[in-house]
């Protein structure tokens, strides 16, 4: 690993929130060229944000020593990843017979539609009616969330 050497070697450190407001960088590390070091909005993990600090650094002097030119597959798409939370969270509901919201709620409105074409009594079939709009509305707020959030 190469040695960083300060940029003033005479300039006292300073801590990360003196250095937010004097427009210097600080701290040990911070001093170094091209280093802002501790990320403002990682101030709260240190010891996290020293470990990436040393693993980003190790990486870079590695790929400027070459170590990563003659990997097998270089330039080449990496292959599809299974998310294992995703697998497994896809086995449960499988097993549990689970189904998006949205079939439910077409499954319901299908139901309430033959029911209601059943239905002679006004007042049932008015009661009735306030089911189904409820249901298609909350459709519709189902495929919207997916619509939006995925």
């Amino acid at each position: 690993m190469q040695c960083l050497l300060p940029v003033d070697a005479t300039a006292r450190a300073m801590h990360p929130r003196e250095a937010r407001h004097s427009g210097r960088r600080s701290g040990l590390i911070g001093s170094f060229v091209g280093v802002g070091w501790p990320h403002p909005s990682r101030r709260e993990r240190p010891m996290a944000d020293i470990l990436n600090f040393l693993v980003e650094s190790a990486f870079r002097n590695a790929e400027a020593a070459g170590a990563f030119d003659d990997l097998p597959g270089a330039g080449k798409p990496l292959p599809p990843v299974d998310q294992q939370d995703d697998a497994t969270l896809g086995r449960i509901l499988r097993e549990a017979r689970a189904e998006p919201p949205a079939v439910t709620f077409l499954k319901r409105i299908s139901e309430s539609q033959k029911r209601l074409a059943d239905l002679k009594d006004p007042a049932e079939r008015t009661a009735e009616m306030r089911r189904l709009a409820d249901l298609q509305t909350r459709l519709a707020i189902e495929k919207e969330a997916f619509r939006r959030h995925g």
